[in-house]
């Protein structure tokens, strides 16, 4: 049986490192706090803390990641749903290998991890 990446990678470094971008993105748009809390679903105290994440601060996107995190936040503006486009998004980080990567950063990545180690990567 071959494992799979363990959810906590995700959710504890993966989640917050989008979140974080994505209110970023929307701060250098111009879109205030208070609006970037409605839009996301969360409070204007967890947008400050996606703001300031040391964790988060840690994840770097590659270039291609960034782009697609743009295209989400001009959606989520013009009102799509932030979950829908969180996975999305988690969706492009296990194909271009980020969620890897982080996971190299804080953990052991496990032997037959199908995330790492599929096509041969």
């Amino acid at each position: 049986m071959k494992l799979r990446m363990p959810q906590e990678i995700e959710v504890w470094y993966l989640l917050p490192a989008i979140r974080r971008e994505f209110t970023r993105v929307m701060v250098k748009n111009g879109i205030r706090q208070r609006e970037i809390s409605k839009k996301m679903g969360i409070t204007e105290a967890a947008v400050s803390q996606y703001i300031s994440s040391k964790r988060a601060k840690n994840v770097r996107f590659p270039k291609n990641t960034k782009k697609e995190i743009e295209k989400s936040v001009e959606k989520v503006i013009k009102g799509r749903n932030m979950i829908v486009e969180m996975q999305r998004i988690c969706k492009i980080c296990r194909k271009d290998r980020t969620l890897c990567k982080i996971h190299r950063m804080y953990g052991k990545v496990p032997k037959g991890c199908e995330v790492c180690f599929e096509r041969g990567r």
